[in-house]
């Protein structure tokens, strides 16, 4: 998390300082920048100190999986906004934070020393983050169709891609359950989770950058 933050940081500055948004059209980038930055700390917090108290570890794990939620709804936000406009994206961001917050309420009521049910919590995050993948999909399928691959087609098969994965790894408990050991100390499903969700939001800043560059080709469908 520590390097997503570090990465995500970086590419947030450089899209910045080289795509030059204005007004409204730099909250996108703002947007996916805070996400990163109010999950990030909780999710090390979480890792960290989960092998103390099983209060410690609780409080934590409710604030990682929060963010986790809080972050989807930002991203919603984000990766909306040039495709649906303000008005629909904000209208968008409407209906995926009532999602966030049944998401938020399940995770409050997690008992002290309480299994995760992995499958469940995938599922919840899986559908708040559809406020994203809708436009991210429907713009790539359009890009497609037009013959452009690249970029926003790329992106969107990048991100599903990486999301649908490391959320399957992480609720199958694979690789671990079929290599009992082999893969203990590393290489885990929890940890390709994480790698996979590295590379599917930091794939945000160039997908917003290009965006950005092309907003001229897409007309918003609610601006």
């Amino acid at each position: 998390m520590v390097l997503a933050l570090l990465i995500g940081t970086i590419l947030f500055g450089v899209t910045l300082r080289f795509a030059h948004p204005t007004g409204v059209e730099a909250l996108p980038f703002v947007a996916v920048w805070v996400a990163q930055v109010l999950h990030a700390p909780c999710s090390i917090a979480y890792h960290t100190f989960m092998c103390m108290s099983p209060k410690v570890a609780n409080f934590w794990r409710r604030m990682d999986l929060t963010f986790v939620l809080v972050l989807n709804l930002l991203t919603t936000f984000a990766l909306g906004y040039f495709t649906w406009g303000l008005r629909g994206v904000l209208v968008s961001c409407a209906i995926d934070a009532v999602i966030v917050l049944v998401g938020i309420y399940n995770v409050m009521h997690l008992k002290e020393g309480q299994p995760v049910d992995r499958v469940k919590v995938v599922t919840l995050i899986g559908i708040s983050a559809l406020g994203y993948y809708v436009p991210v999909t429907y713009r790539g399928i359009g890009a497609a169709i037009s013959g452009r691959f690249w970029l926003e087609f790329a992106a969107a098969l990048l991100m599903i891609i990486c999301h649908s994965a490391g959320g399957a790894c992480y609720a199958l408990h694979w690789p671990q359950r079929q290599f009992p050991v082999v893969f203990d100390r590393c290489g885990f499903s929890h940890n390709i989770m994480h790698v996979a969700l590295f590379f599917c939001y930091n794939t945000a800043y160039p997908y917003l950058w290009w965006e950005l560059t092309n907003k001229h080709a897409w007309a918003p469908l609610w601006p």
